[in-house]
């Protein structure tokens, strides 16, 4: 996920656009990787904010647990189990705790900015209920990118019936309004036009490579083996 909207935010440019990136600031994650933000173009505008995320409180308890090294990785990962009843309030997901920042920090800038249009990816979904809501109080068109499908992107069923139907109704909710959506396969994409028919537009945009990550590597001597590999999760 990092990646492709990396690529796009570097890219875009190149079509016209002039990418102004939203987004959280730091939290808990199991990978990370800083050199990432070198291929960011120096004039592209960054807004962070500040997050109800639990991974945002992990964060913050692995700091302050950092001068032991004996806790700083216990602590976090028992706070992670014990923070899964949370999923009962977090409503698409777990992300919902960073709607409120964003929709503020986001109003500001694309006001300052005069935005022409906003463009949300998930998962999570709540990245996309946040450029709903933008798109409404901006009036603004919205493009919504799915890497992945709804259902998948939740990772885990909904606790309770009334959960389902209420992620269903957001979905919904979002794809009526939505003046685009991008998939990153044709599957998807059908899968997409199926359920709601009355879709403005739709397009596939596939996972690719860049170019410029090759430059410098140097091929292997030949062998008669070759390997295929898969990068990605299998689900159902």
């Amino acid at each position: 996920g990092v990646q492709r909207v990396l690529k796009f935010v570097k890219y875009l440019p190149q079509f016209g656009w002039e990418p102004i990136v939203l987004t959280v600031k730091d939290i808990h994650y199991p990978a990370s990787d800083s050199s990432l933000l070198e291929e960011i173009p120096k004039n592209v505008k960054i807004y962070r904010t500040g997050s109800f995320d639990p991974l945002r409180l992990l964060y913050f308890l692995k700091r302050f647990f950092k001068k032991n090294e004996d806790s700083s990785d216990s602590i976090p990962k028992a706070s992670s189990n014990r923070l899964k009843f949370l999923k009962l309030f977090f409503i698409p997901d777990n992300k919902i705790g960073w709607l409120l920042g964003a929709l503020i920090q986001g109003f500001k800038a694309g006001k300052k900015n005069k935005i022409d249009l906003i463009f949300s990816t998930s998962p999570p979904p709540t990245a996309h209920l946040i450029g709903l809501f933008l798109k409404q109080l901006l009036r603004k068109p919205l493009v919504v990118d799915f890497r992945d499908s709804w259902e998948t992107s939740l990772q885990e069923k909904a606790p309770t019936i009334f959960h389902k139907w209420l992620q269903k109704k957001i979905e919904k909710k979002i794809l009526k309004n939505a003046d685009s959506i991008i998939s990153v396969n044709e599957y998807l994409q059908n899968i997409f036009q199926k359920k709601y028919p009355q879709l403005k537009s739709s397009s596939v945009i596939t996972n690719g490579y860049d170019e410029e990550d090759f430059i410098d590597l140097k091929p292997e001597e030949k062998s008669d083996y070759f390997t295929v590999v898969y990068l990605g999760t299998f689900n159902r």
